[in-house]
Order: C-alpha cells, then structure tokens, then sequence
C-alpha cells in the first residue's frame, strides 16, 4: 500500500513534468516522457479511473473527476454548469443550453484560494445522446480544450486541478 507521502510525492512528479512538458518548445527527453505517462496511470489508478483510449491515442492531460459549479459565458448568454472532470488542458462540462463544436467560451471558476479562475477554451465535441452513440454515459455537455492563459491564471487554474487530484487520491486511502 501506498503511504499519503508516497501519493504526494508522485502527485509533486508528475506536476513537475507536466508543467516541464508544457512549458517547452521542445518536447520531453524519452525517459521523462515515459516517466509522465508512467506517474499518469499510477495516478489514474489511485483515484479509481482507467482513460477510456487506447495507449496509442492517449490524452496527455490526466483527468479528474469533480463536480463543480461553473460560470460560462458565450458570445450572447451567461449559465452555469457542471465540470466532471478537469484536467490542466482542458474540462468536460454539462449544461442545459445548446454548444456546438469549434464555440469559443469563457469559463469562470472558484479557485482554492476564493477567488474567481477565468479560462477561455473551444468547444472540441460535443454530448448529445441524440446525435453520439458513444455519448450514453455522459450528460449534455462538451469537452473543452482550454485556450493558453496568462501565468497567473494558469497557475492558480493547475493549483486548482493538483489540488483536486490530490483530495481524490488521499480520499480513497
């Protein structure tokens, strides 16, 4: 069994060498690559979740699972809706309205420190169980891949995601 330290010190890992990755023009030497996407599945089986693509097409990003309130804005209207899973790159969130593929949002969320997170992002697929046979264990919603930010938002949204996959893991030991 893995000790809380243990978990955290991989969690720690596999922030450095994400950040590292996407913080370079460059991609990572192989033996880190291997490494991330090594810490990756450890992470992924401490919080109980498998990714659903292949090792060939795998996302880099891990995903948390959550449920958390957001605000989204688009060109016309402002709602709320629910993330379930969040990762540094991007969220898949469900709602009541309509989104379409290639929509720019904003998404605006509590950070851990109080306050308010804005990260804009492109619709890339859509949840609709009318028009996606695959989409039949996901509510309506969409995955959005998260446009760069500025540093510090950037920083307080990867706080945010480290902290959530940090709760997830410890709560299960």
């Amino acid at each position: 069994m893995v000790s809380e330290r243990g978990w955290r010190n991989w969690i720690a890992e596999y922030e450095s060498l994400q950040d590292k990755r996407d913080r370079s023009d460059l991609s990572l030497p192989p033996d880190e690559t291997h490494r991330l996407n090594h810490l990756r599945n450890l992470l992924e089986a401490g919080m109980g979740t498998k990714t659903m693509l292949s090792e060939d097409n795998r996302r880099f990003d891990l995903r948390v699972p959550c449920q958390i309130e957001a605000s989204i804005k688009t060109d016309d209207t402002t709602f709320i809706g629910t993330m379930h899973n969040i990762s540094t790159g991007g969220i898949f969130i469900s709602c009541d309205q309509s989104l379409s593929h290639a929509q720019q949002l904003t998404i605006d969320i509590e950070g851990i420190d109080g306050k308010i997170i804005s990260r804009t992002g492109k619709v890339k697929w859509v949840s609709d169980k009318e028009t996606n046979e695959d989409a039949g264990h996901l509510p309506p919603g969409a995955g959005v891949r998260l446009n760069p930010a500025p540093a510090e938002q950037d920083h307080a949204f990867r706080e945010l995601v480290y902290a959530l996959l940090t709760e997830k893991i410890l709560g299960r030991i």
